[in-house]
């Protein structure tokens, strides 16, 4: 039996990597698509240095900053790799380090809520932070930010779209394979597929709460909620729920 991950493959990819392991098989249908927006005001931002660090919660940020950085001049690089950079999660934290960067912090926060926490509790500088985001992201970072009175400026530095050949690739991948589970990633991208297909069947898995939540604001409870946004946690949980079953 199949699980099929809501996203798209990375190279190497951690998810088929681990799962395999386990004799499992991965298939990947990316749900939706991204495109950078506001380069010019990142390249902007980002020459200016006027900021104490960064915080970039998505591997497409950092994309969107890597597409950028040769842009700067060799010494803006420099000092703008050596400066902190604030992310959820191993996988913008290896692709931050990739691009790099030397100080990464907060990867093993989890969601934003906490890294919001983090960074009020570790950050000192009264230098704005930059906040390099989506246009879909959640409120959790800027509401605790203005409420600890932490200064930073947010820049949206990609849009996501629904992929708009979802709805047959989505169907073609059933007809082919015998997927056992359906793990999503994101609230886009739960909206996405839920707009093709509103009844599962499926055995769910959500990488986090986040995830958790618009899914059961939908009227679909997940199986499984990773504990944390990673390969192994995904895979722990999916394989303690079925030693249940």
């Amino acid at each position: 039996m199949a699980v099929l991950l809501l996203k798209s493959p990375t190279v190497p990819d951690p998810y088929t990597r681990c799962f395999q392991q386990c004799g499992r098989q991965i298939l990947h249908l990316p749900v939706l698509t991204h495109s950078h927006v506001n380069p010019h005001l990142l390249l902007q931002s980002l020459a200016s240095l006027n900021y104490s660090a960064l915080v970039i919660t998505s591997p497409r940020a950092a994309a969107a900053l890597s597409a950028v950085l040769d842009s700067l001049a060799p010494g803006q690089t420099q000092n703008l790799q050596s400066r902190t950079v604030y992310t959820v999660g191993p996988a913008t934290g290896a692709a931050l380090a990739a691009l790099g960067f030397t100080d990464i912090q907060g990867s093993h926060a989890g969601t934003g809520e906490l890294l919001a926490d983090y960074i009020i509790h570790h950050h000192s500088s009264d230098n704005p932070l930059l906040f390099l985001t989506g246009d879909h992201r959640r409120d959790a970072i800027p509401t605790k930010l203005r409420l600890a009175n932490r200064p930073f400026t947010e820049l949206v530095v990609y849009k996501t779209v629904p992929a708009p050949d979802f709805h047959s690739r989505f169907t073609q991948t059933l007809a082919e394979h015998a997927v056992d589970w359906i793990v999503f990633f994101s609230p886009a991208g739960a909206e996405a597929a839920l707009a093709t297909y509103s009844s599962l069947t499926f055995k769910i898995a959500a990488i986090g709460p986040t995830t958790q939540e618009y899914l059961q604001q939908h009227n679909i409870t997940p199986d499984v909620v990773a504990l944390k946004p990673d390969p192994q946690h995904l895979l722990d949980g999916i394989l303690t729920f079925e030693e249940k079953q």
